[in-house]
């Protein structure tokens, strides 16, 4: 239980504030989040966090429609084979996920199992875990360090909670106020928000 909470307190919303779309202000505000329903008056439409793999009309169901349905990662599981983690992965599409936070552990897993995010129908966060081998942020087409929808950029953080038996010598997660800055710098920068729905 203590592993699930740190996990989702270490997902960060920072909302960026606009007078359109075409141009942003520079106002923020930065807020955790927990699991569950986000109720927070200054986001327009309703958001939930989970790291259950059920579909988005359940949660529609039991709370709004539109609801904007985000996976807070540790969704590939080391105990599992490469072709149960690939169904996962086709799970979370099908379910109907805006968006999913990629941890740590889901990219040493995807590495070790030769998993490949970019073959997704997904958007992915990941604004903290860095390639070794470059230096930066791990990006594939699908991966976004932050996304805009509305007018509320999301940053997705990862804990450093991994099995012991995977290897460490790819992925180190980089320091979390470091991502939220650069998260914010980009999100500020953007001419034109991108929306996903």
């Amino acid at each position: 239980m203590k592993r699930v909470f740190f996990i989702f307190a270490l997902t960060f919303f920072v909302f960026v504030t606009s007078c359109s779309h075409s141009s942003l202000d520079n106002k923020l505000m930065i807020t955790t989040a927990t699991s569950g329903l986000m109720e927070d008056p200054r986001i327009p439409f309703p958001v939930y966090l989970t790291n259950s793999l059920e579909s988005k009309s359940l949660f529609e169901k039991k709370y709004s429609s539109g609801l904007f349905l985000i996976h807070t990662g540790h969704f590939l599981k080391p105990d599992r084979s490469k072709s149960e983690n690939e169904q996962t992965m086709v799970s979370l599409s099908a379910m109907g996920f805006d968006l999913v936070n990629i941890t740590l552990e889901d990219f040493e897993i995807a590495e070790l199992q030769g998993i490949h995010f970019s073959s997704y129908d997904l958007h992915f966060l990941n604004s903290s875990v860095v390639d070794l081998s470059t230096d930066e942020l791990v990006r594939e087409k699908n991966i976004s360090p932050f996304i805009i929808q509305e007018g509320i950029a999301f940053v997705g953080l990862s804990d450093r909670t991994a099995a012991e038996n995977l290897p460490r010598e790819k992925f180190i997660v980089s320091d979390y106020v470091l991502s939220v800055l650069k998260g914010k710098k980009a999100a500020l920068k953007m001419a034109s928000p991108l929306t996903l729905r």
